[in-house]
Parts: C-alpha cells; structure tokens; sequence
C-alpha cells in the first residue's frame, strides 16, 4: 500500500531502541536485590516516564489493584507463616521475611511501570510499526495487537454486567466495597462475552484478510527522536549496569 507507506507518525522512539530499553529495564529489575536503589530508581525513572507518557492513571490502578494486594499476601506468606525469607529456617527472621515480601512488590510495581511506560503507552498506529519492525509477523502478530484491546475490554465488558445486575435490582448500591463482593458472580457472563466477542474478531479478521494485509499497515514511515532513543538506552543499560554491580561485587 503506497498510500500508508507514506504515511508519519508522531514523534516516537526507535522500535530498537525500544525494545533495547525494555530488555535492560526489565533485566536490571530482576537481577537487583537491595530495595532501596530499586525504590529509587523507580521514584527517578519509571515514575517520571510513567506521568511523562500519560500512562499515569493506570499505573495508579496496577499499584492499587495488583501490587497492594501482592504485598499484603506476599506478607502474610513470608512475614508470618514462613517467618523468613527464602532458604532461612522457618520462624527465625521474620523482619527478613517482611523485606523479602517488599521486595518483590517493589520488583512487581517496577516491572509494571516499566511495560505500561515503554509498550502500553504506544499509539496503534506506533505499536504495529515497531511490532512489525520487531519482525513480528502473521497470528502472532495478531495475538499481540489483540491483548492490546484485551484490557479495556474486560473493564467495558465488566461495566456492562455489573451496570445490567444493578438494573435488574440484584444490586442495590454499587459501591466499591458491595462490587470487589460481586467478583465471583461477574466472572461467568464476562468470560462468555469475551469468548464471543475474540470469535467474532477472528471472523471478521479473517473475511478482511488481516492477517496478509498487517505487515503493510505496518509499513509506516516513524518520526524518530533520535535524542531521546538515546536517553532511552543509556538510562535502561545504567539501570543494569548498577544493578549488577550492586548484586555481583561482593561475589568476586
């Protein structure tokens, strides 16, 4: 298609560099393991790149909904059942445990911010220019630009029912409290939608021929920030480095 092939984006990221940020960033959180310069280099990098790509609201939303209730049954696992971190005996350091647990949300919160900030953030049009340039190609290419709209899905899906329950008087008030009750009731009628809804796709996917015709939407000319590709791997290849420093030195 000459058409889209001539077509610009706005200002992005190199798909290289990207994805040379994401691997380093990624890399560097799971080999560090002193909690203090992880909760600073989330504080001075991944919480800017989080507010700075607009990203924020969700980020707030993982926080809340997946690292919180990680913390607090991560705590109660190690801090008081274990009583210890892993490889210790059973009820001897259970400040360790507590540390351990911290841990690994700050690990969690950190790899988290670092997707939403270098892939969620990511117009469409930017995300299948760099999958494509990722030599991501055919159904797995679909499957990925599909777990894109999986998220927003399942809230709108979520909305619907909780909103069609309330209707109908199965639920009186729909406070957050009385809703987190209703999870396991919502569960059912969303996973059916959604079912329908990935059959429906694939059909009309599938008719329009998308899956040929993918790598030539993909085929769109970048505007890249050279500078700030640039920024980007040096901060991603610093948080490594000093990560494995930190984890290594006493080793040699």
């Amino acid at each position: 298609m000459p058409i889209m092939a001539g077509r610009h984006t706005s200002v992005c990221i190199h798909p290289f560099a990207r994805a040379a940020a994401l691997v380093c960033g990624i890399s560097g959180t799971l080999i560090g393991n002193c909690w203090p310069v992880l909760v600073l280099g989330y504080a001075a990098i991944v919480v800017p790149g989080v507010v700075f790509s607009k990203v924020g609201r969700n980020h707030r939303r993982f926080c809340a909904g997946v690292a919180l209730p990680f913390f607090v049954s991560a705590t109660i696992v190690w801090g008081i059942v274990v009583g210890d971190q892993p490889g210790g005996m059973r009820h001897r350091d259970v400040a360790a445990g507590v540390q351990f647990a911290f841990l690994m949300t700050v690990r969690l919160v950190l790899l988290g911010g670092i997707t939403q900030w270098l892939l969620a953030a990511m117009p469409t049009d930017e995300l299948l220019s760099t999958l494509t340039r990722w030599h991501v190609r055919g159904e797995l290419l679909v499957i990925v630009l599909s777990t894109v709209a999986f998220g927003p899905e399942i809230v709108r899906l979520a909305e619907q029912v909780s909103m069609a329950r309330h209707s109908r008087g199965l639920v009186r008030r729909r406070t957050l409290l009385i809703e987190s009750t209703q999870v396991p009731t919502l569960l059912r009628p969303i996973i059916a939608l959604l079912l329908r809804s990935a059959i429906r796709r694939g059909e009309v996917w599938r008719q329009r021929g998308l899956i040929d015709r993918l790598p030539c939407l993909g085929n769109v000319e970048l505007n890249v920030a050279h500078i700030t590709s640039v920024i980007y791997v040096c901060l991603a290849a610093m948080w490594l480095v000093v990560n494995m420093t930190i984890r290594f030195a006493g080793r040699t």
